[in-house]
């Protein structure tokens, strides 16, 4: 009975050992959780943003002001809320939001989608978005 315990054991752990390894996504700092959900977010965000989606910054002017990913518009969120019958944007048109916090992003999102916006997606924060740019998603 050990015999056969310990051969299915070695057989196992042969079995991990042979998978491919996946590339790092992103940094991970020890001192804060990373849960899974940012990094695919982040990810696809990228991704969108490679297939022509319209990136947003909802971050205050002072934030864009001082880094901004490349070809992003600054809509900050209070514009959004107050100047909703404005908004320039195509409603059919692909949108990638990001903000200071992802729980920004995902409420201007859930804002968007509310005003008709439904190919709005939320890309988390603009720190994570810069750590994820590295990567070559496709």
């Amino acid at each position: 009975m050990k015999l056969v315990s310990g051969s299915l054991l070695v057989l196992l752990l042969m079995g991990c050992a042979s998978e491919r390894a996946l590339p790092p996504a992103k940094k991970i700092n020890i001192n804060k959780p990373t849960y899974v959900r940012d990094v695919i977010r982040e990810a696809q965000g990228w991704r969108l943003v490679g297939k022509g989606a319209v990136l947003i910054d909802v971050r205050d002017p002072e934030e864009y002001r001082a880094g901004h990913l490349k070809h992003a518009i600054n809509i900050p969120l209070s514009e959004i809320v107050s100047a909703r019958k404005n908004f320039k944007l195509d409603k059919k048109q692909l949108m990638v939001v990001y903000g200071s916090k992802a729980q920004l992003a995902g409420v201007t999102r859930a804002i968007l989608i509310r005003y008709g916006y439904a190919n709005a997606h939320d890309a988390g924060s603009y720190e994570g978005m810069l750590a994820t740019r590295a990567l070559n998603y496709k």
